[in-house]
């Protein structure tokens, strides 16, 4: 399933979630989302100011978050993921039961979290080295270590000189904005790599907002021929 297709689904998880009237629904409402805890609990931690117009309603819906946060925090240190199931009952149920004052405001897509917007800027050009050469040298059919020593340089003067390769590659690989900019020596954020990611279908990091796009499934196939 493409990543995108995912943020669908766990869109309308979302809105379920906070629309649900007990926490049995609510968790439910989460249950096929293929995502471990500590990453929902982030996109929950995102959405609550967007369902929360309430001061009272926002403090008590964080308590409960900051609850879940606590067995989340014991799961890691013991190793003991039964757990889980505590954490995703005050995360979800704990944070949708919260509501108590006011109607509930109308949200047309919730916020990529923040935290990973951060972790993705953060990431340095040796990170983003290693990044490209695990999704390509596989279909190179030499080491990681080989792609990044006689590929990579020329890889970066062939994509700054032609654009449409990039494109292909993007889409075949699925690089991130981070990947393009290190490529192109540019910034993640700069405007040409931003174009770059969209023209070839991506997802750009700081515009994550959940169900932005129509599904994208990638084909092995064409992961082959870039």
């Amino acid at each position: 399933m493409g990543k995108r297709n995912q943020l669908r689904e766990l869109d309308s998880a979302l809105k379920e979630m906070f629309g649900s009237e007990s926490v049995k629904r609510a968790r439910d409402a989460t249950l096929d989302i293929d995502m471990t805890p500590d990453d929902l609990e982030k996109y929950i931690e995102e959405s609550i100011p967007q369902e929360m117009p309430s001061p009272e309603d926002l403090a008590s819906a964080f308590e409960a978050l900051s609850r879940s946060d606590v067995y989340l925090g014991r799961t890691r240190r013991l190793q003991h993921y039964a757990l889980w199931g505590y954490a995703k009952e005050m995360m979800t149920g704990g944070v949708a039961l919260a509501r108590k004052h006011g109607p509930r405001p109308y949200v047309e897509k919730y916020n990529y979290p923040g935290q990973f917007r951060v972790w993705g800027r953060a990431k340095g050009p040796r990170a983003a080295k290693n990044a490209i050469a695990a999704k390509v040298a596989p279909y190179l059919h030499i080491s990681r270590k080989e792609f990044v020593r006689s590929v990579l340089p020329l890889l970066g003067v062939m994509v700054k000189n032609d654009r449409e390769l990039l494109t292909h590659i993007i889409k075949g690989v699925d690089l991130d904005e981070n990947e393009v900019a290190f490529l192109l020596g540019l910034k993640p954020d700069d405007e040409v790599v931003e174009q770059l990611i969209i023209k070839a279908g991506g997802t750009l990091g700081a515009d994550r907002g959940l169900g932005k796009s129509e599904p994208k499934v990638k084909s092995s196939r064409s992961a082959r021929h870039f």
